[in-house]
């Protein structure tokens, strides 16, 4: 692990809405990096999350690092 990355390499994401998973990592042309997933907001959502490089929350994204969408139910799914 890259020591110089969030706390002795490692980084918990502050999501605050409840996780089903997080689905993709993507890194950004000037290092920041993207990470988004689906959380219980609505029928079905969708959050995105930016960090520094060094692992540490971008509060200038979003809403303090972070952006969380109503998407609406999931093609298939059924339950209400």
């Amino acid at each position: 692990l890259d020591s110089t990355f969030g706390n002795a390499g490692k980084v918990v994401l502050p999501i605050g809405a409840s996780p089903n998973g997080l689905r993709g990592v993507a890194v950004q042309n000037d290092g920041k990096i993207v990470v988004c997933g689906d959380t219980n907001v609505g029928d079905a959502g969708a959050i995105i999350l930016r960090l520094h490089d060094d692992g540490q929350v971008d509060t200038q994204f979003g809403d303090e690092g972070r952006a969380v969408a109503d998407i609406g139910r999931r093609p298939g799914d059924n339950s209400s």
